[in-house]
């Protein structure tokens, strides 16, 4: 039984009014140690958002990327909110439990930043999203994975341009053993596919058995 159930009513009327919570969508305020309110909880639902890169690797994906919980994306990955990332990382396990349960990966890991980024940036939120993917899943986190090199941002660019820009831009780290390993990899958001796909197939290259790729969130197909 949770904690907070078992708290009497004026306790829990007084700990809620002192430390309630805050939805990471749309900041309303939630019950104690909740943090998604009914209304965006009930909007991503149980609907399941998936993707498939260039290439035909899965990626799921908690919810799309779309009004409050675009902006929720926007201050994780500008705004300094790391913890949004456990939110992100619980959502996904609920929806999912049964695909990853039986994808069963050995390991989960990221899309890495370039030195120059994570410096502006003070982490990377793949990696936060992936660590708390590794929580829920009880699995570890290996960081196998590097950028060689920076290139444009992915989101000012068409999607052919976007298939070129990220080209020989990934590689396994040397000495990382991955030959035989089933991986998750993990990012924000996912478009075209082509980052995750690029960093996908390096994994496989160097002997991974199977890739899944997870986001927080995945941009909505054009009508």
């Amino acid at each position: 039984m949770q904690i907070y159930k078992i708290i009497t009513k004026p306790i829990r009327y007084i700990l809620s009014y002192l430390y309630h919570g805050e939805c990471v969508f749309c900041a309303d305020e939630t019950e104690l140690w909740h943090y998604i309110c009914d209304d965006c909880k009930n909007k991503i639902s149980e609907k399941e958002y998936t993707a498939i890169t260039p290439n035909g690797f899965l990626c799921l994906s908690a919810f799309e990327y779309r009004e409050q919980f675009k902006n929720s994306v926007l201050r994780f990955k500008f705004g300094g909110h790391r913890e949004y990332s456990r939110t992100y990382a619980s959502i996904v396990f609920d929806k999912y439990r049964d695909r990853l349960e039986h994808f069963n990966p050995d390991f989960i890991t990221s899309v890495p930043l370039s030195e120059k980024s994570f410096k502006k940036r003070g982490y990377n939120q793949a990696e936060l999203l992936a660590k708390d993917i590794a929580f829920f899943c009880k699995k570890p986190y290996n960081k196998v994975l590097s950028k060689i090199r920076d290139n444009e941002i992915q989101h000012d660019l068409n999607k052919e341009l976007r298939k070129q820009n990220v080209k020989n831009v990934y590689e396994v780290i040397s000495g990382t053993e991955i030959s035989g390993k089933r991986i998750i990899i993990c990012d924000d958001i996912i478009t075209t596919g082509w980052t995750l796909n690029e960093c996908a197939e390096s994994l496989k290259a160097a002997g991974a058995d199977d890739v899944l790729c997870i986001t927080a969130a995945k941009t909505p197909l054009p009508h």
